[in-house]
């Protein structure tokens, strides 16, 4: 096999390889079209066409040509004229039929008929004479083909024509390379070989155009995307490919200029135009601009708004480093507009003035200048607004000096109210804003606005729910120095009674110390800002923390008992919570007693589980007041009383883990039962009973602890 028909089996399998890569994106589309069959019936004729081309290659060494087959590749580019032509006139459709039948039929039957009788070698007119008669069927026919391309460019819309002017050039090329081969065999009377040598590369550049066609001209309803990226990747790289072809061939020049000089000359030559290649494709502006030449060139859209809205979303949502919103948003929309700096004016809540809020280069946040006219002017717009010398708002800009060359206002509007609005400078590619410009910021700036409404709202809630903690902060802070006061207000009423009883002054500075080391915790954790001055959890001896409230409760009441599971047990949590849970229960069930009535406190071991009851015998407790502890603050029925006690308890049980729950009738008293988990000092090891860290009470202090002392 000569080198010639290497080269007609390697441009015949590019031009496969093309049409098959056309036929694949068509077909793999999810919109109906009704032209979706008529590309696919003409990108597959064409692929069995240089299939059979280079199959007839292998088997004979010289340029053969199949009038069946080439009619095969020319006809189905013909019907898809023919369809498109019908769609632009549809009064004219019977009028196209016809003349399909009569351009496509009648050569057909001719190829047909001689190929017959060639086959059947009773071809009266001899195989030259039957060559011609075959390329002037074809010539016909691709003539007929030329003026269907002209009629539907001639039909279309100014619009549609501009859109689908790729369509035209790509079968025009096929039908023109395939109408100089026919001419010359019918002048020649032979074909020639360097035509047919280069007729399968030239194909080969047919399916992209056709491609950018489909994907710029959507009145065709045919779902195929041709990605910019790649396009201008494409570019690029095809650029740089011609221009250090360009520069090896004028170095070779250079070397065959001096013999002596030549190499050296010739290297230095690539060299210094490599750096120059590279120093121009690292240029700022150049992507840019080969991205503005390559929209307007090959696509009906300037922007690829499914990819800039997918990349504006994805930047609103995720930012790197945490970076503010303000910041993402302004970089987002800079980037798309392919804009050199720019700055965000958001309204502050306060004074409806605009503010400053993010600013590229950063700098510019440094500086302050006045935007009245600007704010008015967007106010009063429903779109961007161009920036010129002539108007006041460029003024106003001109104080910021890093802002050069403003080009372009647009408003952030959330339900008719304007939140903030955008200043943009001039982009890399410079121009002036077009419509696809403004619709591209308008649909940019809508989601901004309400994303920005919404983290604005996110934030106002999240300052309303710190100042909601705080308040409940210093409620509870409130509502146990109340408890406290109470209780040495009971201690002092007590003094008169039993100030000569040395029982009850031996536990009354344990009394005192311990109300005062529990407002000291607590005004030590309001100045810190927290609930309590140890913040975090930890494990919790029960014991140590009821020791110091037994007294304080036995000082207020006589008639209580307190019975302690003394097993080994601790509890996660914060010191004065517990404490909090046990006085709250205490303090009411002793409101809530007359004084001549026992009030129990009893704690038990379930597993992991501790199950504390507070019962009392008082006349019991509201079930309307437990409901409503559920949500906040009630109303308390006590003179002096904040309506916060049982929900802080809640609260607190919640916090630790654990449930609340009431039993109460009328007349007969309250029992509060609640559980927190506990866990043990060391995992898996059985439960031991704890040494008592107290001296063994003498039978006066039993009593007295369990309440008999009266």
């Amino acid at each position: 096999m000569t080198t010639d028909f290497v080269l007609v089996l390697t441009g015949h399998a590019l031009s496969v390889a093309s049409f098959g890569a056309l036929f694949v994106l068509v077909a793999i589309g999810r919109k109906a079209s009704p032209y979706r069959r008529s590309i696919l019936l003409a990108a597959a004729g064409t692929c069995i066409w240089g299939a059979a081309t280079i199959g007839i290659s292998f088997l004979v060494e010289k340029p053969v040509i199949v009038p069946l087959v080439e009619w095969a590749s020319i006809a189905g580019w013909l019907w898809l004229t023919i369809k498109l032509l019908q769609a632009a006139a549809p009064e004219r459709t019977q009028a196209y039929r016809r003349l399909a039948a009569l351009g496509l039929g009648l050569p057909l039957a001719a190829i047909t008929l001689l190929t017959g009788l060639s086959a059947g070698g009773v071809n009266p007119l001899g195989a030259p004479a039957t060559n011609l008669l075959e390329a002037i069927a074809l010539i016909g026919m691709i003539v007929f083909g030329l003026a269907l391309v002209e009629t539907l460019a001639r039909w279309m819309s100014a619009r549609g024509r501009t859109a689908a002017i790729y369509f035209f050039f790509a079968v025009g090329a096929l039908l023109a390379i395939d109408l100089f081969l026919y001419a010359t065999m019918l002048l020649l009377g032979r074909v020639d070989v360097a035509i047919y040598e280069a007729r399968g590369l030239l194909s080969a550049f047919a399916p992209p155009l056709i491609a950018v066609a489909l994907a710029r001209q959507r009145d065709w309803l045919v779902d195929i995307h041709v990605s910019r990226q790649v396009i201008v990747n494409a570019a690029t790289l095809f650029g740089a490919g011609v221009y250090l072809l360009a520069m090896a061939v004028a170095g070779f020049a250079v070397r065959e200029m001096n013999s002596a000089w030549g190499p050296m000359l010739h290297v230095t030559f690539l060299f210094g135009a490599i750096v120059l290649l590279a120093s121009i494709l690292s240029l700022e502006g150049l992507r840019p601009k080969l991205n503005v030449w390559i929209s307007r060139s090959f696509f009906s859209a300037k922007y690829d708004y499914r990819r800039e809205w997918l990349r504006f979303s994805d930047a609103l949502s995720v930012g790197p480093g945490n970076s503010a919103v303000e910041d993402r948003l302004l970089d987002a929309v800079l980037q798309s507009l392919g804009c050199r700096s720019g700055g965000l004016w958001l309204c502050r809540d306060g004074d409806g003035e605009f503010a400053l809020a993010a600013a590229r280069p950063s700098s510019l946040l440094l500086s302050d200048a006045p935007v009245q006219s600007l704010a008015a002017a967007l106010a009063a717009s429903h779109g961007p607004v161009v920036l010129n010398p002539q108007s006041p708002a460029y003024g106003e800009l001109a104080k910021l000096e890093s802002l050069r060359h403003p080009w372009a206002g647009v408003p952030l509007r959330h339900r008719a109210r304007l939140v903030g609005f955008l200043v943009l400078a001039e982009p890399l590619a410079s121009r002036q804003p077009d419509g696809e410009d403004c619709e591209l910021l308008q649909v940019l700036c809508a989601q901004a606005a309400g994303h920005l409404a919404e983290e604005r709202s996110a934030s106002a809630l999240g300052r309303a729910q710190r100042f909601e903690a705080t308040a409940r902060r210093l409620t509870y802070i409130g509502h146990d120095l109340k408890n406290i006061v109470s209780q040495l207000s009971l201690v002092l009423q007590n003094w008169s009674r039993h100030g000569d009883n040395p029982i009850f002054l031996s536990e009354l500075p344990k009394v005192l110390g311990g109300a005062v080391v529990r407002m000291k915790n607590l005004l030590e954790g309001l100045k810190a800002g927290a609930e309590g001055s140890q913040g975090e959890s930890a494990l919790v001896d029960l014991n140590d923390c009821l020791d110091p409230l037994l007294a304080l409760w036995r000082a207020r009441y006589a008639r209580i008992a307190v019975e302690l599971d003394g097993a080994a047990f601790l509890i996660r949590g914060r010191f004065d919570h517990i404490q909090s849970i046990f006085d709250q229960l205490v303090s009411n069930a002793i409101e809530a007693s007359d004084g001549t009535r026992d009030i129990r406190v009893r704690t038990t071991l379930d597993g992991d589980t501790l199950v504390c009851e507070i019962a009392d015998a008082g006349k019991g407790i509201n079930e309307k007041s437990v409901a409503d502890s559920r949500f906040g603050a009630i109303d308390s029925p006590k003179a002096s009383g904040f309506g916060v006690g049982l929900f802080q308890v809640r609260d607190y049980i919640g916090r630790l883990g654990g449930s609340l729950s009431f039993a109460s009738e009328p007349g007969a008293g309250t029992t509060a039962k609640f559980t927190l988990p506990v866990e043990f000092p060391s995992a898996g090891s059985p439960r031991v009973r704890l040494a008592s860290k107290r001296p063994a009470p003498t039978e006066a202090g039993a009593q007295q602890k369990f309440g008999t002392l009266r």
